[in-house]
């Protein structure tokens, strides 16, 4: 072998282990900065007592996962190709339920889409069972049927984040971490079953985008969590208010009731009006009409017409009545203002 011939095969096999070496570092760096943003999720997760943390630290493992064998790392494990895929499929499962769980979490779908949770648990079943028949009958297709049916449940859930990003911020920052990640995740699993890509994406372009989506969302749950609690603190500052006008309320009707007792009662006493008189008083004084009196008192509309003018004329106000019951009624007023 010529010298040149030598040279040139050394200075390959430098290029080929520098390649390697940065190929290393950055996994290294990338799998380590999961690791961080795990530990701390987890950690928010004890600290603040919401389980949307936990799920996304979870979901974020079981994402590294998948990577990891995207990778081509499980070959360490001197897995065989049935082995592999069928590893990849189950990862590629649970971070879908994982997922599932943490955007109807995130996303108050209990509240906004109730039905969603019912649909999840389905088309994750469904996809079980083609995950089933790949390991009894050895077909690809079933993985892809399976990759196709957990891919549509992220979809729905991505729908129900833009519709929800109209009036929410942490809906926004949902839809935008994770409109690009799912777009890459799935031309990903395009080219490892076709083996070609749709939009011509690299494999580092996927860390890229995964290593965004954590990041971004992890700064969302934090926005979410404030964003939460100023809205429980407005419920409960309207329901303050609500309970004040309650009471307010309540305190002007005993006092109208009141004053009209009292109205009542000195001109039972004025005027020394019978049983039947002072509740035939009593009910003009409600408005009640000559026919409701009438019901009430169990007796006919023409006596109800005749005691009435017996009685306005023993009260001597005929006319003035009417003055007097307008009275009554805005007398609580000048007792407020």
């Amino acid at each position: 072998m010529s010298p040149r011939n030598q040279n040139t095969e050394q200075n390959s096999t430098s290029i080929l282990m520098f390649f390697q070496q940065t190929q290393i570092f950055s996994n290294g760096v990338f799998y380590g900065f999961v690791l961080m943003l795990v530990l701390l999720n987890a950690f928010c997760f004890v600290l603040f007592k919401d389980k949307t943390f936990g799920l996304f630290a979870l979901g974020m493992t079981s994402l590294s996962a998948l990577i990891f064998q995207f990778d081509g790392l499980a070959a360490l494990f001197t897995l065989e190709f049935k082995e592999s895929l069928f590893l990849e499929i189950g990862t590629l499962w649970m971070l879908t339920a994982l997922f599932g769980l943490f955007s109807h979490q995130y996303l108050l779908a209990k509240q906004f889409a109730p039905k969603l949770q019912i649909l999840s648990g389905i088309l994750l079943s469904l996809s079980l069972v083609a995950i089933g028949f790949y390991v009894l009958l050895d077909s690809i297709l079933y993985v892809q049927i399976a990759q196709l049916i957990l891919m549509s449940l992220v979809a729905r859930y991505l729908f129900l984040g833009i519709i929800r990003a109209k009036e929410s911020g942490y809906a926004k920052i949902f839809v935008l971490a994770s409109t690009p990640f799912i777009i890459v995740l799935t031309d990903q699993l395009i080219y490892n079953q076709l083996g070609q890509s749709l939009f011509g994406l690299s494999d580092g372009l996927l860390k890229i985008s995964a290593t965004l989506m954590v990041l971004t969302m992890t700064y969302g749950l934090l926005y979410r969590m404030q964003s939460l609690k100023g809205e429980q603190d407005m419920r409960q500052l309207e329901m303050r208010i609500f309970m004040d006008r309650q009471e307010a309320f309540t305190a002007r009707a005993k006092t109208e009731k009141l004053v009209e007792d009292l109205y009542l009662e000195n001109l039972i006493m004025q005027y020394d009006l019978d049983g039947f008189e002072i509740k035939l008083l009593q009910y003009i004084s409600e408005g009640k009409t000559n026919a409701v009196i009438a019901k009430k008192m169990k007796t006919t509309i023409e006596e109800i017409e005749d005691r009435t003018k017996d009685l306005y004329q023993k009260l001597d106000i005929a006319e003035q009545i009417r003055e007097d019951q307008t009275l009554l009624k805005s007398q609580p007023d000048y007792l407020y203002n």
